[in-house]
């Protein structure tokens, strides 16, 4: 029987690129790897798995049979329709060997707790997209905007064009 390896994956899908980390159980880093755009309201359901998965495999490249044990991917076009959509096709993908826990949020979630571990605070995401996301001590939430271009919001571009002029 061949031996697996155990590994739990976060994975940051956005709208300009993938980024997946792999850790072992115990938290030790084992891989990184980058995949395309995930945002599976500019580039569809079936794209944003396809870029997941091939982040998700190069980070895995140098290990020998990864068995995710749990995997978080934090999406960027994180409308719960889509949301529920995206994991239902993760999980149905053959190229991936799931066997634990399978969680997908929108992106502003993993922001916030990247920076403030104890996930109380503020954060501002201005990249292909934009959006405010905040936590109080007791846990309430507030989002805002995180539209899209779809829906006429601008983002990181346009913003970064107004700096400079």
């Amino acid at each position: 029987m061949l031996q697996s390896t155990k590994v739990v994956v976060g994975v940051d899908s956005g709208g300009c690129k993938t980024v997946a980390v792999v850790g072992d159980t115990e938290g030790k880093v084992l891989g990184r790897g980058t995949g395309g755009a995930a945002n599976p309201l500019s580039v569809g359901i079936d794209r944003s798995v396809e870029n997941i998965v091939t982040a998700i495999k190069n980070g895995t490249a140098k290990l020998k049979n990864p068995e995710i044990v749990s995997l978080y991917i934090g999406a960027a076009g994180g409308w719960p329709k889509v949301l529920k959509d995206l994991k239902k096709a993760v999980k149905l993908s053959p190229l991936l060997h799931i066997v634990g826990k399978l969680t997908v949020e929108d992106d502003l979630p993993i922001a916030l707790y990247s920076g403030l571990p104890n996930g109380d605070g503020i954060v501002l995401i201005v990249g292909t997209g934009s959006a405010v996301y905040g936590v109080d001590k007791n846990g309430n939430k507030v989002h805002v905007s995180g539209w899209n271009h779809l829906l006429g919001e601008t983002g990181g571009y346009e913003l970064g064009l107004k700096a400079l002029i």
